[in-house]
């Protein structure tokens, strides 16, 4: 397992998306720099889609609130 992935497609992607971040080969300090930024982004990114992934949203939350909590009241 490599960069959280089980495939190779998913290491060949993280490989060609943190090749197309460093934008440029002339300076070790932009180089760093623009695979700092890009590290920040995915490691976001992958925080929402985890957080999204943790929340579940009652799909009958919108229905009659009253009789869901009928057994809840005792009446």
């Amino acid at each position: 397992m490599h960069l959280g992935a089980m495939t190779t497609q998913h290491i060949e992607g993280a490989h060609s998306a943190i090749k197309n971040a460093i934008e440029t080969s002339k300076s070790l300090t932009k180089s760093f720099n623009s695979l700092d930024r890009w590290l920040c982004l995915h490691h976001e990114e992958r925080l929402l889609q985890y957080e999204n992934k943790s929340i579940n949203i009652d799909p009958l939350l919108t229905l009659d609130d009253k009789n869901r909590l009928r057994p809840l009241l005792g009446k």
